[in-house]
């Protein structure tokens, strides 16, 4: 069932039109998707995600608005025949399809690449897009007729009681999953390179805001977004047929935890990189649900963040010891205090101005004046010969020798 005009939305929040646009949508929603006297809130600030009683939820909707993109309203009763039903009791409350199955196979909807490649934007979606949207239609069905808390598809997804029933439900519904094994020792991952690829473009919300960087971006010169960045910026000039499409990917990769395998990440990097030089080199057919069309979509890594600690796990130089700092590698300005069983840095003043007075203050610092260049960067080539015959040994339980011109390199990192 379909809840009717939606234009008010547009319109100012303290305009007439919109508080009792509000109020209508109030009344459908408490009366198709209540759960006891609340509702999922879908303002900017809730997302979706809190409820709250009908006064609450009408506040925040002429206070902050609904959230961007949330025009078919699936989480409040839009679009499901079989939600029209009064107020359940508590016995049946657990049986009610409140799993909105719209939302949920856009979110969780792997488009399977098919062998054949095709070149260019054509119009329409392709073979496994429409698969997807037939599977949308077929979930609204109910499951029996007269049927008012399931439709097929919700009590296909609820019924499943093992791992087994769950696998031939996730196959059944055209999804996609798969079981990677790895060694307890992180030392190696049983896994082959035929991974599959979420479609984020299957989704029309998502397929705006991959866009947003290009489309919405102020674009007055100010440093706001990554995409004001040099980085970026050489990035695009350096591959200007990457750059020409917005929708191409870049990826930023971020690592941390107490709990993470540390040198051994490389192990568990592995898929990634493979679907990495796939993006890159192959391209992947997919499907963009807002311009309906099919296209070849790339994807880059542009940038890894992580803590200096984490640092030596992606980029396999040593983060500690003597020669501690990756920028000024060989040339690391360190000290070994003996008091403290502590490691000293302390040529940062090398990066400095020459003419700097720093340079020149021996008391605030180790009782010397500076005047050394800084350090050098190694190049992408330096670091390539310095890394030529080392030998990566991964695992916990694995004895890892180090050779005396190894220097401060852990390993030959997978990037």
């Amino acid at each position: 069932m379909d809840f009717g005009d939606k234009s008010w939305m547009n319109l100012r929040r303290s305009t007439n039109e919109y508080i009792d646009g509000v109020n209508d949508f109030l009344d459908k929603a408490f009366e198709r998707a209540s759960q006891g006297n609340e509702i999922l809130c879908p303002c900017k600030k809730c997302f979706n995600r809190n409820c709250h009683c009908r006064n609450m939820v009408e506040d925040h909707l002429i206070c902050h608005g609904f959230v961007h993109g949330y025009t078919k309203w699936v989480f409040h009763g839009e679009g499901f025949s079989s939600r029209n039903t009064p107020h359940p009791t508590d016995e049946e409350e657990t049986s009610n399809m409140y799993d909105d199955i719209d939302i949920l196979l856009h979110d969780t909807f792997r488009n399977i690449v098919d062998d054949q490649r095709h070149e260019g934007v054509r119009e329409g979606p392709h073979e496994d897009a429409k698969r997807f949207f037939k599977l949308v239609e077929e979930g609204k069905e109910e499951l029996y007729p007269g049927c008012k808390n399931f439709s097929k598809l919700s009590f296909t997804i609820q019924v499943p009681d093992s791992f087994y029933k769950a696998k031939k439900v996730i196959k059944d519904l055209g999804l996609h999953y798969e079981k990677i094994h790895a060694c307890p020792n992180d030392c190696i991952l049983f896994w082959n390179d035929n991974a599959k690829l979420p479609r984020i473009f299957m989704c029309s919300e998502t397929s705006v805001a991959m866009r947003w960087h290009d489309t919405k971006r102020v674009k007055d010169g100010n440093l706001r977004h990554p995409a004001n960045g040099e980085a970026w910026k050489d990035f695009d000039s350096l591959h200007p047929d990457f750059s020409n499409d917005a929708r191409n990917v870049r990826l930023v990769l971020s690592s941390d935890g107490p709990l993470s395998p540390r040198n051994d990440m490389d192990v568990y990097l592995q898929p990634l990189i493979a679907e990495l030089k796939e993006l890159w080199e192959v391209e992947v057919e997919t499907y963009d649900v807002v311009t309906n069309q099919t296209f070849l979509m790339h994807a880059a890594l542009l940038w890894t963040i992580s803590d200096f600690p984490a640092l030596a796990m992606l980029s396999g130089w040593s983060t500690k010891g003597r020669w501690a700092c990756p920028t000024c590698n060989h040339n690391t300005c360190s000290q070994y205090l003996k008091h403290s069983r502590k490691m000293c840095y302390s040529g940062h003043r090398t990066f400095l101005p020459p003419d700097h007075p720093f340079r020149r203050d021996k008391r605030s610092f180790n009782g010397k004046e500076e005047h050394k260049v800084a350090p050098t960067p190694l190049s992408g080539a330096q670091i390539l010969e310095e890394l030529r015959e080392f030998n990566n040994v991964f695992g916990k339980n694995k004895k890892k020798r180090k050779r005396k011109n190894d220097g401060p390199w852990k390993k030959i990192h997978i990037f």
